[in-house]
């Protein structure tokens, strides 16, 4: 397992923790006694503080950014994809890119030979 396999299980893990973690304090309690005056615990009150509009935002462009450089990133490898077949097509003489089996089987069969 390499390093990258590390950290991306742990990021799926941790943010699934997360999601398991605010469910569970989001549930409603199931009971025969429904007291409203009840207070607010620790964990309600530090989710109340979080600044999920402002943590959403951060993120959206994080992860905009990142697209943003993986398309440019893959564009980049498809113009030298591009480039490489357009200089083996042109060191053909006939325009067709040689795979290694055409000009083999042709020059067999000019010869007379059969396998």
């Amino acid at each position: 397992m390499t390093i990258y396999d590390f950290i991306l299980q742990s990021a799926v893990f941790l943010s699934l923790g997360f999601i398991i973690l605010l469910a569970a304090a989001v549930m409603p309690r199931l009971g025969d006694n429904t007291d409203q005056s009840a207070k607010p615990r620790s964990f309600d009150r530090l989710v109340g503080k979080l600044r999920l509009n402002k943590v959403d935002s951060l993120i959206n462009g994080f992860l905009g950014k990142i697209l943003r450089r993986s398309k440019v990133a893959v564009m980049k490898v498809d113009n030298l994809i591009t480039d490489r077949l357009n200089k083996l097509k042109k060191t053909n003489d006939n325009g067709k890119i040689n795979n290694g089996l055409g000009d083999n089987l042709s020059e067999n069969k000019k010869n007379g030979e059969n396998n």
